[in-house]
Parts: structure tokens; sequence; C-alpha cells
């Protein structure tokens, strides 16, 4: 057990040593007397500008100044990863394949509303329960 008393136990060692509870005191004051230090004068909002100043007017940037992915860039990602995982699906049954497959090309369907990708996602959903589903749209 840990002693702040200067006296150790009869045969054992002290547990700090003589200077750690003098200096555990300053420690302790000091902290006290940065906790009551006079805020009064201080803003936030003045540091703040003083920051702007400095830093320059775009800051800090709103939402609407972060560059983002064009639609055209997105569906090309898109389209890419669907062609990337059908031939992989194709060569060997992989339900977790399966699954991220039907999940991109619903999302594609979403996204451009072609019946094409509704129709082949049917067909993976019939594939993978191995019953037929819906009505095969035209």
């Amino acid at each position: 057990m840990i002693s702040l008393t200067d006296e150790a136990p009869a045969g054992a060692r002290a547990s700090f040593p003589a200077l750690t509870k003098p200096l555990l005191l300053v420690v302790c004051c000091l902290l006290q007397g940065c906790s009551m230090a006079d805020t009064a004068g201080f803003s936030w909002a003045a540091e703040l500008e003083q920051a702007r100043q400095m830093i320059g007017p775009g800051w800090p940037a709103d939402a609407d100044s972060y560059p983002t992915t064009s639609g055209a860039v997105y569906t090309a990602n898109l389209d890419s990863q669907i062609e990337a995982i059908q031939p992989l699906l194709d060569r060997r049954y992989n339900e977790q394949l399966l699954v991220k497959l039907a999940r991109l090309r619903y999302h594609r369907f979403q996204l451009r509303a072609d019946f094409a990708d509704l129709e082949r996602l049917r067909q993976l959903l019939a594939h993978a329960s191995n019953q037929p589903h819906g009505v095969a749209v035209d």
C-alpha cells in the first residue's frame, strides 16, 4: 500500500522520497492558481477573427468549399466495380460477391433508372435462392 507519510513501516522502504509530498503540494497549488486565472478579458471571437486575418478569408472552410467527386466520375467508378466483380462471380459462386454485386446494381438502378440493372438484380437473386423471382422485364 502506498503511504504519504515520511515514515516507512518497520522493515520496509519508503514509498515516496522525502521531497515528494512538498512537490505534490506545490503542483496542486499551481494547478489551483492556473484555474483561477483572470479570463474575463479573453474573447474567442477576437481570437477567431485574428486567425482569419492571418490565414485568409476562406478559413475555416464550410462544407461547400470542399471538392467532391463529379457525377460522371462517381458513376464511372460504380460501373468499374460492377464490371470487375461480375467476371469473378461468373467464374466461381461466392455469396459475398453476390451480395456486393446486387447492392451495386441496385444502387446503379437508383441512379440511372435502367431496368436492365433491375432485371440482372432479379436474376442474381433467383440464382442465389435457386427460385425464380418476379416477372422478367423486357
